[in-house]
């Protein structure tokens, strides 16, 4: 393991951030996205990182780092929160789910 890899896994073991609720969107959005940013994935959810399309050989890649990005929204909000991830399976649409229910 590199030192800069050592340096990123014990920073990303240090957050701790309030689960979202009903009443903290805005801060919970930009603590998450900060993570996401320091872990280089934040991509998944602005969309500038697409899927790629089947056949390619990039799309297991994508898929693993997909799965972190779910993983960092799923292991960050309360259970009653998850009924606005119903039915997504991609992180992409995790976040917008969740931006459509807070921000309408």
């Amino acid at each position: 393991m590199t030192d800069q890899s050592v340096t990123s896994s014990l920073l990303s073991s240090l957050y701790w951030i309030k689960h979202l609720n009903d009443s903290n969107w805005l801060g919970w959005k930009h603590q998450v996205k900060a993570i996401m940013f320091e872990k280089g994935i934040e991509g998944y959810v602005e969309g500038t990182v697409p899927k790629p399309t089947q056949g390619d050989t990039d799309i297991a890649k994508w898929e693993m780092q997909d799965c972190k990005v779910q993983t960092v929204i799923e292991l960050s909000i309360y259970d009653s929160q998850m009924i606005h991830l119903a039915g997504a399976t991609m992180a992409k649409e995790m976040w917008d789910q969740l931006k459509i229910v807070k921000e309408s």
